[in-house]
């Protein structure tokens, strides 16, 4: 037997159904809009860019100078068809893995790609070692 609803419960349904965006709306994670480089994630505690996701946002490049290293290699990952294929479902929080990238172009040797991919244990362990 269902359990009758209370009066602030059928009040409040009776609100929802009335709403226009009630079916339009959703609760939306971080990363399925933008996500961060890896470096800020670390320190903001927040997800970082894995290969799937739609957006990466550099929130501290306030200028170009300091900035267009990784730009530019945001902008060779988007742009070469020669990274693995997406998977149907990549970005998806249920396959969402922080690691190694699987694109050719990321190497550990590059701070640039440090910052954008991390991952974020490769980011502590250089930070530690330069204590």
């Amino acid at each position: 037997p269902k359990t009758p609803l209370t009066a602030a419960a059928r009040a409040d349904s009776a609100a929802l159904a009335g709403d226009p965006l009630d079916g339009h709306a959703a609760v939306v994670p971080q990363f399925e809009l933008n996500s961060y480089d890896a470096l800020n994630a670390l320190t903001m505690d927040c997800d970082a860019f894995v290969e799937g996701d739609l957006l990466v946002t550099f929130p501290q490049c306030k200028d170009a100078e300091g900035c267009n290293d990784v730009f530019n290699l945001a902008a060779d990952y988007a742009g070469d068809d020669a990274k693995p294929p997406a998977e149907p479902h990549a970005g998806a929080w249920w396959l969402r893995r922080e690691g190694r990238p699987r694109w050719p172009g990321y190497t550990t040797r590059s701070s640039a790609a440090i910052r954008v991919f991390g991952p974020r244990p490769v980011i502590r362990e250089i930070f530690l070692r330069e204590q």
